[in-house]
């Protein structure tokens, strides 16, 4: 009777060995959901630049034209990235309707995308569960990754993260591959390296110095550079990407101009809007938003030089290196700065602490002298949760959930320009036969264009006015705005209507001038 017993956990025991992949990638799903997706609507949209890309995808599906971006009926020329995010959203849009969900669905696509391919990568290519799932982990409790700009709103960094961690991981394999597997992932880097430049143009490309820098490392470049397919791909990505931007200069002339002002010289060689900061910016973000694994990451770099570590971890590890400091020493060197230029940084970063924390697992099970099986197995099992619990609750609970969903500098109030669109949806519930207002606002409000715009396709006529602008007596007035409130008060009776702080509504009676 025991021997059958035993039988039947030795089975048992088996079947979860054989299926450790699947529940592994499992768990990573369901860690994915709660911090790509929980909450992605929670919190109206944002000023910069998600609420430019809202209006963006917005205007693409109502006029029509996929090829060139518009701005309030005008063609962009401020945001002169090319349209493949604003493509997304604007599908996005069609299906789920236009609302925050639908704007920042695909930037947390891309993000859980990414976090899989790094989980399948450090599992198959180094044939170890622990550095694909640790690296995952590392990936999705990272404040730089998940925190604004990135992996939850709808910006383009998500996504173009996405396409460079492809790229590189597609080079490095590329690299190392038997030769009847180089013409395929050098397919795959050379499709990713396009799609990275129609996502967010000349970015798309600062992972590229890096991984030449790499190949000449391992004096591989020779090689690389003599073979006709690399040339071959070069003249597909240039072909590729030169169509899109004739094809938008030539319906919308002034185009190239503008990215050129925009993106190259304006953004390199100049700072933009005030965007600046020492040649240590990126590093010292890095130290706030990649707690606490940026401690870990030197030691990585330690343990697999003075471990018995395998050829194939060695060199991931050193190539690294090179993209990291490559990327980092670019970025840093442009005039302006914003903290979310490092995002394709977090990707890499995490599967180096992945593979450090992966060998010291391994060093300590061998210190233990515990046999390959269930216990091994149970114990590395309990030690990766024991490293995750504390900093996955912590991002989920304290950043998500308790902070609408969003992760800002929450030492600072919400702006109250931000308010329109949670505003509206309070009015919407409050007076739902509520239709004609006016909107006083003075500033540039690209989130109060959007909701604007959306609700007035919604049978609304809502009017932006500035205070310069007439208003009628029985005109039905809304401000976010103290200093416009005060105004309105001061020149005007008012009857108000509804309030919700910093928000108010009013009727207006007439003008204290007139009476």
């Amino acid at each position: 009777m025991n021997k059958i017993k035993m039988t039947k956990k030795k089975a048992i025991i088996i079947k979860i060995l054989k299926y450790r992949f699947i529940i592994s990638f499992l768990l990573l799903l369901a860690a994915c959901y709660f911090v790509f997706f929980f909450r992605l609507d929670a919190i109206s949209i944002r000023m910069w630049d998600e609420s430019r890309r809202a209006i963006n995808a917005f205007e693409m599906t109502v006029n029509g034209n996929w090829l060139v971006t518009y701005y309030d009926g005008q063609p962009e020329m401020v945001g002169t990235k090319p349209p493949l995010l604003i493509w997304c959203i604007a599908l996005s849009m069609k299906v789920f309707g236009y609302n925050e969900f639908a704007l920042r669905l695909p930037s947390a696509v891309c993000a859980m995308s990414t976090t899989i391919i790094i989980f399948w990568f450090g599992t198959k290519y180094f044939n170890d569960l622990k550095i694909g799932l640790i690296s995952g982990l590392v990936l999705v409790t990272s404040i730089g990754y998940i925190g604004e700009h990135v992996a939850r709103t709808g910006d383009f960094d998500a996504m173009l993260v996405l396409w460079i961690t492809i790229y590189s991981l597609s080079f490095f394999t590329y690299l190392h591959c038997n030769v009847d597997k180089k013409n395929f992932y050098l397919f795959i880097a050379t499709t990713a390296l396009i799609l990275a430049v129609l996502t967010k143009s000349v970015a798309g490309i600062l992972a590229v110095p890096g991984l030449v820098l790499y190949a000449a490392y391992q004096r591989k470049l020779g090689k690389v550079l003599s073979s006709p397919k690399i040339y071959i791909a070069a003249i597909i990505f240039f072909i590729s990407v030169s169509s899109f931007y004739i094809l938008r200069e030539y319906y919308n002339p002034g185009y190239l101009k503008a990215v050129i002002a925009n993106e190259i010289i304006g953004r390199y060689s100049n700072t933009l809007e005030n965007h600046q900061g020492p040649i240590s910016f990126y590093l010292s973000q890095i130290k706030q938003k990649f707690v606490p694994w940026v401690y870990v990451l030197p030691i990585s770099f330690i343990v697999v030089n003075i471990t018995r570590s395998s050829r194939q971890i060695k060199n991931f590890v050193i190539f690294g290196l090179f993209y990291l400091s490559s990327y980092l020493l670019i970025v840093s060197f442009a005039q302006t700065k914003l903290p979310w230029y490092d995002a394709p940084v977090y990707p890499l970063a995490s599967m180096i602490v992945g593979i450090g924390l992966s060998e010291i697992l391994n060093l300590t099970i061998s210190e233990l002298q515990i046999d390959y099986g269930f216990k091994r197995q149970l114990l590395i099992g309990i030690l990766v949760s024991s490293i995750f619990v504390i900093p996955y609750l912590d991002t989920v609970y304290n950043k998500i959930y308790k902070h609408q969903g969003i992760i800002y500098d929450w030492s600072q109030p919400d702006n109250p320009q931000l308010m329109y669109g949670d505003y509206f949806k309070k009015l919407n519930r409050t007076y739902p036969k509520l239709r004609n207002l006016s909107v006083v606002n003075n500033d540039y409000n690209a989130h109060l264009l959007f909701y604007t715009k959306v609700y007035n396709l919604n049978s609304y006529s809502i009017q932006l006015k500035s205070s310069k602008d007439n208003i009628f007596d029985d005109e039905i007035v809304v401000t976010c705005d103290f200093k416009i409130k005060s105004y309105l008060e001061q020149e005007y009776n008012l009857k108000l209507l509804n309030a919700s702080y910093p928000c108010y509504t009013f009727v207006v009676r007439n003008s204290k001038t007139k009476s």
